[in-house]
């Protein structure tokens, strides 16, 4: 079996085309649906950055360099379309589920259609095809590494070698070298592919000592050496240490007592439930592989097991801070599949061979065809429903979400849009600077028109959480900002809200008018009541603040809020988050000591980014806060993590949400 790059569709079997249209099909659903976890971080982040910064920024591992390029290309000159930049690992996937049915085609043409009708129904490949993730680019890398070196194995090393004239020779090593490259700029752990094929290509030469006899391994041999020195300079040059640092403590970990089954669920998810079925019959196709040609079968363990190993011996000898996530080694999923193909077509010849001869050939053959129907079938009735339930109920569920984003567009210059944070697909609300400058209008202004909460059904569950007596709503997934607040969640009555609007899990709520009241606090005439760390700040002519390391101030309040109310807090704070939190609190004083109310941080994306402040490096960002119950002080908190540099604190906007007066006077029942 020769991989023909000149000619690399031939007539082939009819059913690899029907595999690859079925595989189209399979990944299609929700194509165009709105980004989502980490392939939203790849398009929010380094694909906005320029070019050059996407090599050098790698505070977080979820920078697969060589697709961020891709993506920032596409994103830069088309704009923000979920389908365009799904595109390219769509392409890559249906390329790799072809290239799995090239791989099997050495064992016959019903070997290949096992690996590619997996591939094609596996739940990971159409899950990370259909995301812009880089882990299908690798994937497809090392399935071309695997078809070049399987056939210069063919009956042997030595009979099959590359054409070293000089030109070939050359575009040889230099696509070995670009292979090495890509996979390093898309995943630093495709590093231990490289190493296992290193030990491989090195065992050969040791054991068979002869370079004539393995000239032909020479050229992916030495494209190796100059790879490592590519990931050398993009991880350990390019990158600055200290990021590199911060990569290695982000990057997502497994435990080694759940490594290997989360690295097989990878592999077999939706059919993970006969795992044990499917490891026997990798197991009998080693076995056929060894009696074969072994240095084959070396091959395939060699890539399968080497990048495993390094990773979990790796983290053993403290190289690493731990073993990678077990879906850093999804691409290794073809290899095993190789092994699983093989021993399910010998065991089906045998089978075969012994049915014929008990029932005769034509039966033996009826038998044959009505047995491989009904498990196709079986198999792809499990995994559409796996996968309808895994991958397509997700995606639908974010489609209104495009409703709300054009509901936000339509909102004033001075509106703000409230939305929980365990929605990562905020982004879309005001992760695209929309909201962002929203919300540094409403502070230079000093003023909010209306305030709308979004409640967002997720799983089943509501973000609104209603009292039995349907009288208040606590709202869910706000990050505590004090110690008071972490079990406990922001409420306000049922009574302050009015539904606008409804798009399917997404409703939209607006905070009556009337409810809404401005409270002014921090200019004018202040009353100091209490401070800590005085030296640590001071104030300008311009009510700025200037800070340099921890400190406590508490202002007494012109007009005491109700214990029923909500109130919101708004500031600009210069400096970034990874170095000091600020904050804005209810609160009272309590014996002489300032005592804090719940306080909950809102719109974290709004300011900047999930990742930090300091992501995009900006002289100052909003911050916004909520605060419950009654309080007759206003505290300002800052807490110094790193004491790198000073920070400023202005235009800090107070909004309480509570019954209006007339209406509390007149008896009507209060939250």
């Amino acid at each position: 079996m020769k991989l023909d790059f000149k000619n690399p569709f031939p007539l082939i079997d009819s059913k690899i085309y029907f595999l690859l249209g079925l595989a189209i099909c399979c990944r299609l659903p929700g194509f165009d649906a709105v980004l989502a976890s980490d392939e939203l971080a790849m398009v929010s982040l380094w694909s906005q950055m320029p070019y050059e910064q996407i090599f050098k920024n790698y505070q977080y591992p979820n920078n697969h360099i060589f697709l961020a390029i891709i993506l920032s290309f596409l994103l830069k000159n088309f704009g923000l379309h979920e389908w365009l930049l799904r595109i390219p690992t769509l392409l890559f996937g249906i390329v790799s589920i072809y290239l799995g049915y090239q791989a099997g085609k050495d064992f016959g043409k019903k070997a290949g259609i096992v690996i590619a009708t997996f591939l094609a129904l596996s739940e990971w490949h159409i899950f990370f095809s259909t995301n812009a993730r880089g882990y299908i680019v690798i994937m497809l890398l090392a399935q071309i590494c695997f078809l070049k070196l399987w056939n210069s194995f063919e009956g042997g090393p030595d009979t099959t070698r590359y054409d070293l004239w000089f030109p070939n020779a050359l575009l040889q090593f230099l696509g070995w070298i670009l292979i090495w490259a890509i996979g390093s700029w898309t995943l630093p752990t495709f590093l231990f592919f490289e190493l296992s094929l290193i030990l491989f290509f090195s065992g050969i030469f040791i054991f068979q000592r002869s370079i004539k006899k393995n000239a032909n391994l020479m050229l992916p041999f030495f494209s190796l050496l100059i790879g490592l020195v590519i990931f050398y300079f993009q991880y350990y040059f390019w990158i600055s240490p200290e990021m590199l640092e911060s990569a290695k403590l982000n990057a997502a970990k497994t435990p080694f007592n759940s490594f290997f089954n989360q690295v097989m669920f990878h592999w077999l998810a939706p059919f993970d439930s006969i795992k044990y079925v499917l490891l026997l019959f990798s197991f009998s196709g080693g076995w056929v592989l060894w009696k074969q040609n072994p240095l084959k079968l070396l091959l395939i363990l060699s890539m399968l097991l080497g990048p495993i190993l390094a990773g979990i011996f790796g983290f053993f000898l403290e190289l690493i801070p731990g073993i990678p996530h077990a879906r850093t080694f999804f691409y290794l999923q073809p290899f095993f599949i190789i092994l699983v193909a093989i021993g399910i077509y010998t065991c089906c010849k045998l089978l075969n061979k012994t049915f014929a001869e008990k029932f005769g050939e034509a039966r033996a053959k009826a038998m044959g065809v009505s047995a491989t129907r009904l498990a196709a079938f079986f198999f792809m009735v499990i995994a559409s429903l796996n996968t309808y339930q895994k991958n397509y109920l997700s995606r639908l569920e974010r489609m209104p979400l495009k409703k709300v984003v054009k509901f936000a567009d339509s909102l004033s210059s001075n509106d703000l849009l409230i939305v929980p944070d365990d929605m990562h697909v905020e982004f879309y609300l005001y992760g695209a600077q929309e909201m962002r400058n929203r919300a540094e209008n409403i502070l230079r202004e000093g003023k909010i028109d209306k305030i709308y909460f979004v409640e967002y059904y997720k799983n089943n569950f509501s973000s609104f959480i209603r009292s039995k007596d349907g009288k208040d709503i606590s709202i869910s997934g706000y990050p505590g900002l004090v110690n008071n607040a972490v079990n406990r969640l922001p409420e306000l009555s049922r009574q302050a809200l009015m539904e606008i609007d409804r798009f399917g899990p997404f409703g939209i709520y607006q905070v009556k008018p009337d409810w809404l009241q401005k409270r002014g606090t921090w200019k004018g005439s202040i009353e100091t009541v209490g401070v800590i760390g005085e030296k640590f700040f001071q104030w300008d002519a311009d009510h700025k603040i200037k800070f340099f390391d921890t400190f406590l101030v508490a202002i007494k309040k012109k007009q005491v809020n109700a214990s029923d109310s909500l109130v919101l807090n708004l500031m600009s704070v210069s400096g970034s988050d990874l170095d000091f939190s600020a904050a804005v609190l209810e609160g009272k004083i309590v014996d002489k000591q300032i005592q804090y109310n719940p306080a909950w941080r809102i719109n974290g994306w709004t300011m900047d980014h999930p990742y930090g402040t300091s992501i995009f490096n900006r002289i100052w960002n909003p911050a916004i806060s909520l605060s419950s119950g009654g309080s007759t002080v206003s505290v300002l908190d800052v807490n110094f993590f790193e004491k790198k540099k000073a920070g400023m604190i202005k235009e800090i906007l107070t909004y309480e949400i509570s019954m209006p007066e007339i209406a509390a006077n007149h008896g009507e029942p209060k939250a």
